[in-house]
């Protein structure tokens, strides 16, 4: 069996080995040589204040929809609903609670 210069790891030979399965011992026979993940492994928390950033987002883009609705009643004129920082709002705030669940785990 044929062993990469690198890391030793076991190689498969052939394409007839790769398609019947055999001489993979590994998941991934051609991996980047360091410590394997393991399965259990928490994930690691991408940014520990995303769910507060997202709801200043959330709360940002409704005063100033709020805002320009105010102004524009007096005034006769329009007004901005702010969807974009809302959305954005909600996707750092369920990003959060993915990671959350996933580190519970």
């Amino acid at each position: 069996m044929a062993r990469c210069s690198d890391c030793d790891t076991k190689l498969v030979t052939s394409e007839e080995d790769a398609r019947a399965g055999r001489g993979q011992e590994e998941r991934a026979p051609y991996r980047a040589a360091g410590r394997e993940p393991r399965e259990d492994a928490p994930v690691p928390v991408r940014r520990p204040r995303s769910r507060a950033v997202g709801y200043f987002w959330i709360v940002g883009g409704l005063a100033l929809t709020l805002a320009t609705y105010a102004l524009s009643s007096s005034s006769g004129g329009t007004y901005v609903v702010a969807f974009g920082p809302m959305i954005y709002g909600a996707f750092l705030v369920m990003r959060a609670d993915d990671d959350k669940r996933r580190n519970a785990r």
